[in-house]
C-alpha cells in the first residue's frame, strides 16, 4: 500500500516541478525541491527537505513543501533549496546551493542523463587488483616430489604425518632398563622439554599449531638392558617395537583415545642410548603404533643426549614428526650443515636455531599471500621471519622441484644470537635426498652460509639477488632474472 501512495505523489511532484521551471525565471533555481543527499567524493553531504520562506520581493511561489519538513535557521545566510544548503550571501561559496552538475569542476558522482537531468552514477565494479611486474601465480612455487617420501620438502605433505595446525596431542612416556635405574624423578626430566617444546611451536607457527604433552608420571621398567634398546632405535621395527613396549606397560593408566603422537623419554643417566631419533610410520599394523584402538603412525624417543640439547631437543625430531627432513650432514667441502646457522633442522644448538620460511610455508604456518612467486625481474619489500605479518619469502622456481628462496632474518626471538642479520638466499630441490648422510641435501644457503648484507648481491644461475636498502620493518631485495 506504502508504495502504491509513492506513485501518484512522484508524478504529482514532477508535474509541479516541470510547471515551476517552465514559468520561472533563471535566477529562480531556489524554488525546486530540494534533492536527498549528494554524494560527493564517498563523503555523503545530508540535505534538509524543506522549502524556503518567501521573500518580500515579488516572484513565483517556491515549490510547496511537505508539511513534515521545516525550513531550517540560516541567520544572515540565504537558504538555497536544490540542496537544502545554507550559503553565505556574499557569493564566497559559488558551488553552494546549486546542482552537483553545476559544481564548479563537476561532481565524479554525478552526470546529465539523456534527458538533461542531473542524476545520480550508477556505482561501478571495484577493480581487479593490480598484478606486479614480475609476480606469476603461486602454483608455480608449490614444488612437488616424482615419488611420495614420508618425510620431504614437497609442498604437499607426506601421507601419515602429524597435522601442522591446530592441536597435535602428544603422551609422554617414562622408561628405564633393567640395568640402568632412572636417578632423577620423571618431573625433574619432563622439565627438560616443557614448557620450551610447547612455546617453540607456538611461536614459530605464529600460534597455529598448539602442542599439547601429556605426561605420565611413572618411570616405566622396560624388559631389556639399554645398550639392547641402543641397538632397537637404528631399525624401523626395533624402535617401533620399543615404543610399543612401553606403550603397553603404561596402557592400564593411560586412555591413547586421540592421541597423535607418543614420546618415550629414556632416563638420560642410560648412556648406553646416546641419542633419540624419530619413529616414521607409514600406517596399518605394521607401521603403526597401536593402542585403545588408535594406529599412531608418530614417535619419538629420547636418549642421553637430551640434557645437552634441552628443550630444542623434541622440536627437532617433531619436526621430522610434521614431515621434515634432516637439513646436516653437508656433503660441501668445510661445512658441516647444509643451512646453519639458520635452521633447527640442521644444528638444534646454533644461533638462530628455527625452521627456514620456506619449510614453515609448506607447514601452512604462512599463508600464501605471503609468498612471492616470481618469474621476472621485480623489487620485493620482506619483514623478518620471526614476526607473523607481512610478506615473508620471495621463491624463484627453477622447475616443479627445485627453486631459489630469499627471506629475512633479524636478531629476534630464537634468531636473537645471530652474528649477522640480513637476507638469506636458499636453493629447495625436493629431489635431493632427505638430508642426514643421504643426499646432496633438500636445502642449501648460499653465499657461504651467510646472510646478505646492505649493499651485497649474488648470482645463482641466471637469477642475480640484491640486497638493496633495509629499515626496521622491511629488507628491499631486489630479483633479477637474467636473460
Amino acid at each position: 500500500m506504502f508504495r502504491r501512495l509513492l506513485y501518484p505523489l512522484a508524478f504529482f511532484t514532477l508535474f509541479v516541478s516541470v510547471l515551476a521551471c517552465s514559468s520561472n525565471t533563471e535566477g529562480n533555481e531556489s524554488s525546486q525541491e530540494p534533492e536527498p543527499s549528494v554524494q560527493v567524493n564517498g563523503d555523503t553531504d545530508s540535505a534538509d527537505k524543506t522549502s524556503p520562506e518567501p521573500t518580500a520581493t515579488p516572484e513565483p511561489e517556491p515549490t510547496a513543501t511537505p508539511e513534515s519538513e521545516e525550513t531550517p535557521n540560516c541567520g544572515e545566510d540565504e537558504y538555497e533549496g536544490w540542496t537544502g544548503e545554507c550559503c553565505p550571501t556574499d557569493g564566497s561559496n559559488s558551488n553552494c546551493g546549486v546542482s552537483p552538475c553545476h559544481k564548479i569542476g563537476g561532481s565524479p558522482d554525478w552526470e546529465y542523463d539523456d534527458n538533461g537531468e542531473c542524476v545520480e552514477k550508477e556505482s561501478l565494479p571495484d577493480p581487479e587488483p593490480q598484478q606486479l611486474s614480475g609476480i606469476q601465480d603461486i602454483s608455480a612455487c608449490k614444488l612437488t616430489i616424482d615419488s611420495e617420501e614420508a618425510i620431504s620438502l614437497a609442498y604437499e605433505r607426506p601421507t601419515y604425518r602429524l597435522d601442522s595446525t591446530g592441536p597435535v596431542e602428544t603422551v609422554v612416556l617414562f622408561a628405564d632398563f633393567t640395568d640402568v635405574s632412572a636417578t632423577q624423578t620423571t618431573e625433574e626430566v619432563f622439565s627438560i622439554i616443557s614448557p620450551g617444546a610447547e612455546d617453540f611451536f607456538f611461536d614459530q607457527s605464529y600460534g597455529r599449531l598448539t602442542l599439547n604433552l601429556y605426561p605420565h608420571h611413572e618411570w616405566l621398567h622396560l624388559s631389556g638392558q639399554a645398550a639392547n634398546y641402543s641397538e632397537a632405535i637404528k631399525t624401523y621395527y626395533g624402535h617401533r617395537d620399543f615404543i610399543q613396549e612401553a606403550m603397553d606397560l603404561a596402557d592400564a593408566s593411560v586412555d591413547f583415545t586421540g592421541i597423535d603422537s607418543v614420546l618415550v623419554v629414556s632416563t638420560p643417566n642410560a648412556t648406553q642410548v646416546g641419542y633419540g631419533p624419530t619413529m616414521i610410520g607409514f600406517g596399518g599394523t605394521e607401521g603403526s603404533l597401536i593402542a585403545d584402538g588408535m594406529f599412531i603412525t608418530n614417535g619419538v624417543t629420547s636418549g642421553a643426549d637430551l640434557t645437552y640439547w634441552g628443550d630444542l631437543w623434541y622440536p627437532h625430531e617433531m619436526g621430522h614428526s610434521l614431515g621434515l627432513p634432516d637439513l646436516y650432514g653437508a656433503s660441501i667441502p668445510g661445512r658441516a650443515g647444509f643451512t646453519r646457522p639458520f635452521s633447527l633442522m640442521d644444528d638444534i644448538g646454533s644461533s638462530a636455531p628455527g625452521y627456514m620460511g620456506y619449510s614453515r610455508w609448506i607447514l601452512k604456518w604462512l599463508d600464501d599471500t605471503q609468498i612471492a612467486c616470481i618469474n621476472g625481474t621485480t623489487t620485493v619489500s620482506l619483514t623478518p621471519l620471526a614476526i607473523p605479518e607481512g610478506l615473508k619469502l620471495a621463491l624463484i622456481p627453477f622447475s616443479q622441484t627445485h627453486a631459489l628462496a630469499v627471506e629475512s632474518r633479524r636478531q629476534i626471538g630464537y634468531d636473537s644470537d645471530l652474528a649477522r642479520e640480513g637476507a638469506v638466499v636458499y636453493l629447495v630441490n625436493t629431489e635431493n635426498g632427505v638430508g642426514g648422510s643421504y643426499g646432496e641435501g633438500p636445502m642449501e644457503v648460499l653465499n657461504d652460509a651467510q646472510a646478505l648484507l646492505p649493499g651485497e648481491s649474488l648470482t645463482y644461475e641466471n637469477v642475480t639477488v640484491t640486497f638493496e636498502e633495509t629499515s626496521t620493518e622491511a629488507d628491499i631485495i631486489q630479483i633479477q632474472i637474467n636473460e
